[in-house]
């Protein structure tokens, strides 16, 4: 797990700035997802993760 930082940070649904997020792993689709989590809410979900910029 890593601690987001930033806009990243911020929990959607409880405002908190508690989220994390687990290891990406690719998705059957072909885009990479990992697991978002808030440490502050509980809440989690899946999210889609950009390409690294070039």
């Amino acid at each position: 797990m890593r601690r987001l930082e930033g806009e990243e940070a911020r929990c959607f649904f409880c405002g908190d700035d508690g989220n994390v997020a687990g290891l990406p792993w690719l998705h059957d689709d072909g885009g990479m997802r990992d697991w978002l989590v808030c440490l502050d809410c509980g809440t989690s979900n899946q999210r889609c993760v950009p390409p690294p910029p070039t």
